[in-house]
C-alpha cells in the first residue's frame, strides 16, 4: 500500500509539473488578437523568457542524469546484482 501512495504521488507531480510547463509555454505565444503594441511589448520579454527556460530545463535534466545515476547502485544493491 506505502507504494502505491508514492506511485500516485509521483503521478500527480508529474502532472503538475507538466502543467506548469504547458502554461508558462503558451504565454511564449502572443494572442492574435491584441493589438500591435500588445503584441510588441510581449515580444520584447519572449527571447529572456526563452533563455531562462532553457537554462531551467537543462538544469532539471541533468539533475534528473545525477539522480537516476546515484539511485542505480542503491537499487542494486537493494533488489540483488543478479
Amino acid at each position: 500500500m506505502h507504494d502505491v501512495l508514492i506511485l500516485a504521488g509521483m503521478v500527480v507531480a508529474d502532472i503538475a509539473i507538466l502543467a506548469v510547463w504547458w502554461f508558462i509555454g503558451s504565454r511564449l505565444v502572443p494572442a492574435e488578437q491584441a493589438p500591435a503594441s500588445a503584441n510588441a511589448e510581449t515580444e520584447k520579454g519572449v527571447p529572456m523568457l526563452h533563455e531562462v527556460l532553457t537554462y531551467v530545463c537543462f538544469f532539471l535534466l541533468a539533475g534528473l542524469i545525477i539522480e537516476c545515476m546515484a539511485m542505480f547502485p542503491a537499487i542494486l544493491v537493494r533488489f540483488g546484482w543478479s
